[in-house]
């Protein structure tokens, strides 16, 4: 079969966006879950914060959005490669 007769994401993985070895797989992986740990602790200090003060503390859920599309352009357009400093 040759690669015009493949469907796209068929074959060798090299068409796939996200999967292309298992190395990339560790690193998408590895970048979601650091990101959804960090995000659910946010979310669940936030809740006892305002259980314990006022429903204005809301308001500093606002900046997680950053995290939500810092953590799409990393697994997109990085492919799971975080940021080096």
């Amino acid at each position: 079969m040759s690669s015009a007769d493949r469907a796209p994401g068929e074959g060798n993985g090299k068409d796939d966006a996200c999967c292309e070895d298992g190395e990339t797989c560790v690193n998408v992986f590895k970048a979601t879950l650091t990101r959804i740990l960090f995000l659910s602790h946010a979310m669940l200090v936030l809740q006892r914060t305002v259980q314990m003060k006022s429903v204005m503390y809301w308001l500093f859920a606002i900046p997680y959005g950053a995290l939500v599309i810092e953590m799409i352009v990393v697994l997109l357009l990085r492919r799971g490669k975080d940021w080096n400093w």
